[in-house]
């Protein structure tokens, strides 16, 4: 399944498997699509009326969520949401691309390190080309931190970085690096010049 996802956009999904009243989940959860944007979330029961997306931030009810992916493209505002993660760690990436990714058909593709930050893309697997990344879907990284605290007995407090977020482009600069930035300081990875 390729998720891709825009802001905005008028999806006509009438002919597509919406959740029922006799919609059920598995132990392992169901994958639910947003009808605003695409994003796909995993849920592990019904009692509930509405759910709030994580990628576009709207409130969907209940019986407006997709049972199957409609696809929609990416807008070019938008950067695609990306795993953060610590660098001193690449190798837990690795290891959780082979040990689970790779069966449910993706895998995390590093695209800039800087400091002790990565930010790995999420692809399907066959594809090396950023323009195909998804967005890094929620359920995904609650399982790399189930897996990280099941594997290693780590929690995201014991990395410098763990975070799903918008791909933060070159030089992993984060909103709070700003602010550092601001009151003299000097975010990580960064070298300050000086004139």
């Amino acid at each position: 399944m390729i998720i891709k996802h825009t802001h905005g956009a008028t999806l006509s999904n009438t002919n597509m498997k919406h959740v029922t009243k006799t919609t059920r989940a598995s132990k392992d959860g169901k994958f639910i699509y947003c009808p605003k944007c695409g994003a796909v979330a995993r849920v592990f029961h019904f009692s509930w009326s509405a759910l709030g997306c994580c990628s576009c931030n709207e409130m969907i009810p209940k019986y407006d969520w997709l049972l199957e992916d409609p696809c929609i493209p990416r807008g070019e505002n938008r950067m695609v949401f990306s795993l953060v993660f610590d660098r001193n760690y690449t190798d837990f990436v690795f290891k959780f691309n082979e040990k689970y990714l790779h069966e449910h058909g993706y895998y995390l593709d590093e695209v800039d390190a800087s400091g002790s930050r990565t930010v790995w893309c999420c692809l399907p697997l066959g594809s090396s080309n950023y323009e195909d990344a998804i967005d890094f879907p929620q359920w995904m990284y609650d399982d790399f931190r189930q897996w990280l605290l099941m594997r290693h007995r780590m929690k995201e407090d014991d990395f410098s970085i763990c975070r799903r977020m918008p791909d933060p482009g070159l030089g992993i600069m984060l909103p709070e690096d700003f602010e550092l930035l601001k009151k003299g300081g000097t975010p990580d990875g960064c070298i300050r010049v000086t004139t």
